[in-house]
């Protein structure tokens, strides 16, 4: 993505390349004016796309059978914001491939709690406490 300012005139600064400020699947939102020289910004923080390359990473991570390290770049996605359901529900699976049920169930089901009409979260959730043989619990949907 390019930036670049535009005065009173109508006058536009030199664009500048922000770097790593899109992706194939998110929308970048900025504000379109910004009162400011165009040498004067040095970095503009997009968090959403650390967010989602950690998550991407995670899952080839998981792909390749590094399952210990998937399961640090979950972690961190999760503590960058735990309010991203498919952060939750990639670290709700990752524990509980580490044999951590417990806290696998606890992210699975705030996973729901943000998105509750993810068919993926309930699916999983579902399985595994099949699995666990509480299908009374999966039945009723967790």
């Amino acid at each position: 993505m390019y930036l670049t300012h535009i005065d009173e005139q109508g006058e536009s600064s030199p664009a500048i390349l922000i770097d790593n400020a899109t992706a194939a699947n998110r929308a970048v939102n900025l504000p379109e004016f910004v009162n400011t020289a165009g040498d004067g910004i040095e970095e503009i923080q997009v968090p959403a796309i650390n967010e989602y390359k950690m998550i991407d990473e995670a899952t080839q991570l998981e792909g390749k059978g590094e399952h210990a390290q998937a399961l640090e770049v979950w972690e961190k996605a999760v503590a960058l914001d735990p309010e991203n359901g498919e952060a939750q529900n990639g670290l709700g699976v990752s524990l509980y491939l580490h044999g951590d049920v417990e806290a696998s169930f606890q992210h699975l089901r705030e996973a729901l709690r943000i998105n509750p009409l993810s068919v993926q979260d309930h699916f999983v959730l579902g399985k595994f406490m099949l699995d666990q043989g509480h299908a009374e619990q999966a039945l009723a949907g967790a």
